[in-house]
């Protein structure tokens, strides 16, 4: 079958203009999140969505996502363990507002977009972005389970409709791109990058996808190094790994990367004692059951740690060190 090349009937890039100061942050919710989404998420496809709890310290966790309800499903999850509501509003919500009317959403809204997100991502065949799971956490969002994506598809035949590079859509797939060019329920618009619309040309561009996926490749290489050596860890103790063990691995992954300077010289202590604090403060969002499964499996991440005397030798021993681009996967 040939490949189906149509624009979409209706698709202009949003409007830019400045901040609007009818919009007031919410000083305070009952549940302490509020979210915010541009408002024209329906009409373009495209919802980008930033969540904030306050939390037990008093300042903010942040979250934001990325997500295609025409087709992709969930893009892109990130986030930041600790901000203050200036620092939301200077450094991420004021920047979004110069290139996209933004408006608050209900969070029922927002949990419903991010959990049909994640379930459309697989039932299409894209590649979820790695460590969502602790941003999703922070509104209830974890799982994919009876998954309401009435707020997905194009609400028209066919109901997918993918609008990209060709080399965006490469780099997203699990499976082969062929099966996926074939299948009857999905249009495919590809359009030269400067013709693509703000919202899509700003996750399309064949350069970025390029390097997203270097990147990518190489957290996934590291996470399953470490997952690797605290398994055969497990194993020479007569241990079994914890089921949820690279769940735990990612978190304590992203716990590292939100320290401030994981370059500075600072004690082993101290760096512990950073990245726990930042686990503990993942966890504050998590529902009980699945904390108390994510302490377990933490906890063999930390036996396995303890056995070494300084930072370098724990990240030697997973194949981290200076040396890591030597090693064999």
């Amino acid at each position: 079958m040939a490949e189906k090349k149509k624009k979409p009937p209706v698709r202009r890039p949003p409007k830019k203009f400045q901040p609007r100061p009818a919009l007031k942050l919410s000083v305070e919710k009952p549940d302490g999140i509020e979210c915010y989404i541009n408002s024209n998420w329906h009409d373009d496809g495209m919802a980008t969505l930033l969540v904030l709890r306050k939390s037990a310290e008093g300042d903010f966790a942040l979250a934001g996502f990325l997500i295609d309800v025409w087709c992709c499903g969930l893009k892109d999850a990130w986030g930041r363990l600790s901000v203050t509501r200036d620092e939301f509003e200077t450094d991420v919500l004021s920047p979004l507002m110069e290139r996209l009317e933004i408006q608050e959403a209900d969070i029922e809204l927002a949990r419903r977009l991010v959990v049909g997100g994640i379930f459309v991502a697989q039932e299409n065949g894209f590649k979820l972005p790695q460590r969502f799971e602790p941003w999703a956490a922070i509104i209830g969002a974890r799982e994919s389970v009876d998954a309401d994506i009435s707020d997905f598809g194009t609400g028209t035949k066919p109901r997918w409709r993918f609008i990209g590079a060709m080399a965006d859509l490469v780099a997203r797939l699990t499976g082969p791109i062929e099966v996926f060019l074939n299948r009857e329920d999905v249009e495919i618009v590809t359009e030269a990058q400067d013709d693509l619309p703000e919202l899509y040309a700003n996750t399309a561009d064949p350069v970025s996808a390029e390097s997203l996926g270097a990147v990518e490749e190489a957290i996934g290489l590291s996470t399953e190094r470490m997952l690797n050596a605290v398994r055969r860890w497990c194993f020479a103790q007569g241990i079994a790994p914890h089921a949820r063990l690279p769940e735990a691995m990612g978190m304590m992954f992203e716990s590292m990367m939100q320290l401030p300077d994981v370059t500075a010289e600072v004690g082993s202590d101290e760096m512990s004692a950073a990245t726990f604090g930042n686990i503990n403060r993942m966890l504050e969002f998590e529902d009980p059951k699945d904390t108390a499964q994510l302490r377990e499996a933490l906890e063999q991440v930390r036996l396995y740690a303890d056995q070494f005397d300084n930072p370098d030798a724990f990240l030697t021993s997973l194949g981290l060190g200076k040396d890591m681009d030597d090693d064999e996967p």
